[in-house]
């Protein structure tokens, strides 16, 4: 799953850059926009974390807050409208 994939990134990115693991979480925020357990998943990421944060630890939880249903689909496809002229 992407955010399994995620934790060693972060945690490479935090280390490398000595920044806050909030640096990239943010860019997690919307992952499941308008989906069930969206606001609560996105409360858990964007809210008081400490220094010595676990992310994969902090990205469990947050997953808790999505159905399995919601976790497990396919992304969703891009509505491609071809013009004809």
């Amino acid at each position: 799953m992407v955010l399994d994939e995620m934790v060693p990134y972060i945690e490479r990115r935090v280390r490398e850059s000595g920044k806050h693991a909030r640096s990239v979480l943010r860019h997690m925020l919307g992952l499941f926009a308008g989906r069930p357990g969206a606001r609560r998943y996105k409360r858990m990421l964007s809210g008081p974390m400490d220094v010595d944060l676990d992310v994969r630890a902090l990205l469990t939880e947050a997953m808790r807050a999505i159905p399995d249903a919601v976790l497990h689909e396919p992304p969703p496809r891009e509505d491609v409208s071809v013009c004809r002229t």
